[in-house]
């Protein structure tokens, strides 16, 4: 019988790593709050029809990469390629568009089924923030800075460049894309096949998106968005960049950028890095002005919308690539030191549960291991890398006390156990 393995290009994620991607998120979430916005979760399966909408059906995420199947009812029901079109949905559908400007962040597993390989994943996690009801050149200052104060309070946003872009108004694109769509038909037969169709079915601007040498090489003399730009989109781009200037985060202009996704309108950007190979890009976004309004029944007008999302995994890989530890909270090793002759076994399990739970009450995370030979489980708790490690056996049970072990220094002493709320190793954070 075959054995049962994962899907390919969906991975388990053990506990060393879950860990890593909790802390991550858990810093993502503290900043997002430290900024105003607010946790929002929505289904993992969505109406198909809800990305054909908003993402484009010429997409390469749309054409390419979704998981669609049709149900017992017949509804055909797609797992989210990502998270924005999802969260568009919900405020519109739940009429939290009424409170703009609304501040929302979100996090969880997205699907695509691209070809696996070093941080690309078929099943991956994203966190990500929308603020929706202002278009305002401030919100997309924030939301840049946003993403910059999370990369830097996880050490890596030296380690990136942030590119950015402007698509300006509608007016502008309408005219950049009849002079982008005559340069193009001039060198139709030099493009590479995706781009040709692309090009066929109306997706001009996504050509700009295209990896391929070839393509690229015809890019860089095709017309920019720049050249026909309107006075209004020329001065709110520049009042982005002044406002990043502000906060101090520094920036490479990109007149190639898109982004892949056909509802990014204005200001798009990508924070890139070179230390994680073809996959370089760690957190992106842009404002899409159009997408809100597209998914209500009667078209309002414009709700402007800025947002962006970046993936856990990519994240966690970088600090990993890079050497960069992060502080975790003390595991403390509670060990039994049991003797086989001993009739006080039964005795020093009772002793150690109360100090387990009294350490937990108090916000300590407890191993209790039960009773096997104290050599084998201290090499247990270095392999694990506990830095604190509780020793009781039978003179520890008589005197009502603790032998403690930091695992990291050597160091060890007794203390009562009424003491071990106060002894500094048990508040001090790994490392």
């Amino acid at each position: 019988m075959a054995v049962c393995k994962a899907v390919r290009g969906m991975h388990d994620i053990l506990p060393n790593v879950s860990r890593d991607l909790r802390l991550v998120r858990a810093i993502a979430m503290k900043k997002a709050e430290q900024y105003g916005y607010e946790e929002i979760s929505t289904p993992i399966l969505e109406p198909t029809n809800l990305f054909l909408r908003t993402i484009g059906s010429d997409t390469d995420v749309v054409s390419k990469e979704m998981y669609t199947f049709i149900d017992k009812g017949g509804d055909s029901l797609t797992l989210r390629p990502e998270g924005t079109a999802g969260v568009a949905r919900a405020a519109v559908e739940n009429k939290l568009i009424l409170r703009d400007p609304l501040r929302l962040f979100y996090h969880g597993p997205m699907f695509r089924r691209e070809r696996p390989q070093k941080g690309r994943l078929r099943q991956f996690h994203q966190f990500g923030v929308e603020l929706i009801g202002d278009s305002h050149f401030g919100c997309d200052v924030e939301s840049i800075s946003l993403g910059a104060s999370i990369l830097d309070s996880l050490r890596v946003l030296e380690y990136t460049d942030l590119r950015i872009n402007t698509l300006c108004d509608n007016e502008t694109r309408e005219r950049h894309f009849a002079l982008l769509f005559e340069y193009l038909q001039g060198h139709f037969d030099n493009l590479s096949e995706g781009s040709q169709q692309k090009f066929s079915n109306g997706s001009i601007l996504q050509i700009l998106d295209s990896k391929d040498k070839g393509d690229q090489n015809i890019i860089a003399n095709a017309p920019t968005i720049q050249s026909v730009a309107s006075t209004e989109s020329k001065e709110r781009f520049e009042m982005v960049l002044d406002g990043l200037a502000a906060v101090g985060i520094n920036y490479k202009i990109d007149h190639t950028l898109v982004r892949g996704l056909d509802y990014y309108t204005s200001t798009v950007w990508e924070f890139t890095t070179n230390h994680l190979g073809a996959q370089g890009t760690v957190l992106a976004g842009g404002r899409y002005d159009n997408l809100v309004s597209s998914l209500m029944r009667k078209n309002k007008g414009t709700i402007p919308a800025v947002g962006w999302a970046a993936g856990l995994e990519r994240l966690q890989l970088l600090s990993m690539s890079l050497g960069i530890k992060h502080a975790m909270p003390n595991i403390v090793w509670l060990i039994e030191a049991h003797s086989a002759t001993s009739s006080n076994n039964k005795n020093i399990s009772n002793y150690c549960f109360k100090i387990a739970s009294e350490l937990r009450n108090l916000g300590h995370n407890v191993r209790h291991d039960y009773g096997t030979k104290l050599k084998k489980q201290l090499k247990l708790a270095s392999d694990e890398k506990a830095n604190i490690v509780l020793i009781v056996g039978e003179n520890e049970l008589h005197k009502e006390t603790v032998t403690i072990k930091n695992m990291e220094t050597g160091e060890q002493i007794n203390t009562p156990s009424s003491e071990l709320k106060n002894i500094d190793w048990l508040s001090q954070s790994q490392p």
